[in-house]
């Protein structure tokens, strides 16, 4: 990958960063003092160091089609509208205006990683870290689309990458492209959302819901919170 490098000094510095705070927090359990400010650190470099390897693991191999699942097209629209507002403290509106209401096959979580590393890129490139997002879903020469369309106005540098260090930040199309690829998928990206095309593949077994450690309060190391929780324009 062009980012290996990248992306292994990007995770050594979390570490090193990761560790200093644990001392810090050690230090201040000695001293029977609480910080929030070392443990609310804590959590986003977690969240960081996590966003490069939990995409990274998905996008390292090709996911066969009998490791995939059937996703039921209704929960995965509900939790992606919903589980984006909680994560991202209303940063991040979805709004779908038309879904093929049909099970598909393909990898859920790889699947999450396109949609929320695209969502991630436009709202850190918007006005207050805020943005809506339309979808659509349809059925086309037996293929699955989805359509992101971001509504609000964001702005790219110029260098067509986001803000250093982190690997999702900095490469995130090929990223979400990659990610895209192991799952037989192809992403069409745009320059206010993109075009994800599944085709259809020979697969039976039972509709696949959505994943335990997804709570309707949410989590702090779910995937959307692993993407949208640190979206304060200081960060």
């Amino acid at each position: 990958m062009p980012f290996a490098k990248e992306y292994i000094r990007y995770n050594d510095a979390m570490a090193r960063a990761m560790a200093a705070a644990a001392e810090m927090l050690d230090d201040g359990r000695r001293r029977k003092k609480s910080d929030t400010r070392v443990r609310d650190y804590m959590m986003f470099m977690s969240r960081s160091l996590m966003r490069s390897m939990e995409v990274s693991a998905f996008a390292a191999n090709e996911i066969p089609v009998n490791d995939r699942e059937i996703i039921d097209m209704p929960s995965f629209c509900e939790e992606l509208t919903s589980q984006c507002n909680i994560a991202s403290g209303g940063r991040a509106k979805v709004v779908f205006t038309e879904t093929d209401g049909e099970p598909f096959v393909s990898c859920l979580q790889s699947l999450r990683y396109i949609f929320l590393g695209q969502m991630r890129k436009i709202l850190l490139n918007s006005e207050d870290r805020r943005n809506t997002f339309v979808i659509r879903s349809y059925r086309k020469d037996e293929s699955l689309y989805f359509d992101m369309e971001a509504q609000d106005r964001h702005d790219f540098p110029e260098s067509g990458r986001v803000q250093p260090p982190e690997v999702m930040n900095r490469c995130p199309d090929e990223m979400c492209s990659l990610l895209a690829e192991r799952i037989g998928a192809e992403l069409i990206l745009n320059e206010n959302g993109f075009t994800l095309c599944i085709p259809p593949c020979d697969f039976r077994g039972d509709v696949s819901m959505h994943s335990e450690d997804i709570s309707p309060e949410g989590s702090p190391f779910s995937p959307y919170s692993i993407m949208l929780a640190d979206m304060d324009p200081g960060e």
